[in-house]
């Protein structure tokens, strides 16, 4: 089952994608997805979400044990609360759907 963190942040755009960039090559070299996208319309228009997707609960727990212990990652993400400011966050949990008639 997919594990997803989306963080809402509100920033500069050039921060945005200077920063993300770094964290990008962090989170994939530990088998995670990661992209950030602008929001367009909405409540939350002008904002930007982090996406973060881990295969599974293990790929989640292994990727946040190894980045707890990585000093460029904890810096990299300390300059993105500098410049920019988290808005809210949520993890979300794909749900596996089957066709019920193979069961």
């Amino acid at each position: 089952m997919t594990v997803m963190v989306l963080s809402r942040w509100s920033a500069q755009q050039e921060d945005v994608e200077r920063i993300g960039r770094k964290l990008k090559s962090f989170y994939e070299k530990h088998g995670a997805k990661f992209e950030i996208d602008s929001i367009f319309s909405g409540s939350y228009a002008g904002e930007f979400l982090a996406i973060i997707w881990y295969a599974d609960w293990e790929r989640f727990g292994r990727t946040m044990y190894a980045l707890s212990k990585d000093t460029e990652y904890q810096e990299a993400l300390a300059e993105a609360h500098r410049r920019g400011e988290m808005r809210g966050r949520s993890i979300v949990v794909g749900l596996e759907l089957s066709d019920e008639s193979q069961n």
